[in-house]
């Protein structure tokens, strides 16, 4: 075989990785295009944000059922919070697996039924320099380094976009402090 048929072999085999590479990628998009088709984040939480970049916390005190009952269609996330100062910041209840997902890079909890019509303080915390947790009613539930990154690894959460979620009005108490509450 000659130099020009073995570039031109070499060319097609690139050809088809890079054409199977961008399929494979839209698949992955639309899974996460699906994940904010069935995601509801709690409306007063989009009215408030972390005021500092550098730490903070998120508390939502109410019933997580509550609000999945107001949604009154099939769901696979309860967005509980969504940062827009901080790109990919989120947590969310997956009420699929009953696991709470949240920070940066995300952390996911060990099961939690959180749907037994109970009210709950739900509280996420994280320090620029230092970790990020998630309590349930004031005990750890997670904890991790804090990196304000998502690593470039597909997690299902948008990074740098706006997503567009369904709302439910909330009766939940929501508000986001600058520093760090583990009470």
């Amino acid at each position: 075989m000659d130099k020009h048929n073995a570039s031109l072999i070499s060319l097609a085999i690139f050809m088809l990785v890079l054409v199977l590479s961008f399929s494979l990628m839209s698949t992955d998009i639309g899974n996460i295009e699906e994940d904010l088709l069935t995601s509801y984040v709690v409306k007063s939480s989009l009215e408030g944000d972390f005021p500092s970049l550098d730490h903070g916390s998120f508390v939502y005190i109410g019933n997580v059922n509550k609000e999945v009952t107001k949604a009154g269609e099939d769901l696979d996330y309860l967005v509980l919070f969504y940062s827009r100062k901080i790109p990919g910041l989120m947590m969310r209840y997956n009420l699929q697996d009953k696991t709470i997902e949240a920070g940066l890079p995300v952390i996911k909890s060990p099961p939690i039924d959180l749907l037994d019509n109970k009210s709950y303080k739900i509280t996420y915390a994280f320090s620029k320099k230092g970790t990020q947790i998630v309590l349930v009613n004031c005990r750890k539930l997670i904890s991790s380094p804090y990196t304000g990154s998502s690593n470039n690894i597909l997690t299902g959460f948008v990074v740098n976009s706006e997503p567009n979620f369904k709302e439910i009005v909330s009766d939940a108490e929501i508000n986001f402090y600058d520093k760090i509450i583990i009470d």
